[in-house]
């Protein structure tokens, strides 16, 4: 779930919760700060999860990938995404101007 507003967004983006079904329903495994989009899921995974990419201000595309924790909460401290990463990703959410 990509959050909006200003409880959940400021200039370098806004919080990204990534959720997992459980039997009572779903249940929290991370919280990602200061996203910006788009989000893709990538071909690749890590700890049985999809790598993510996201946009990070003054870094650009950048991949998470998940631990045993869920995914890193800070996107700007995560590699950056190669060609191969966007080329074989799958776009999920994109911004539109409205």
């Amino acid at each position: 779930m990509y959050a909006l507003g200003p409880d959940w967004c400021g200039s370098a983006g806004c919080t990204l919760f990534v959720f997992k079904g459980s039997a009572e329903g779903y249940e929290l495994l991370s919280k990602t700060t200061i996203v910006q989009l788009p989000l893709a899921v990538s071909a690749q995974q890590t700890a049985g999860w999809k790598d993510l990419i996201v946009h990070a201000k003054g870094v650009g595309d950048v991949v998470l990938k998940a631990t045993n924790q869920g995914y890193p909460l800070n996107p700007s401290m995560q590699p950056q995404a190669t060609a191969a990463d966007l080329e074989y990703s799958q776009q999920l959410l994109n911004y539109q101007q409205p």
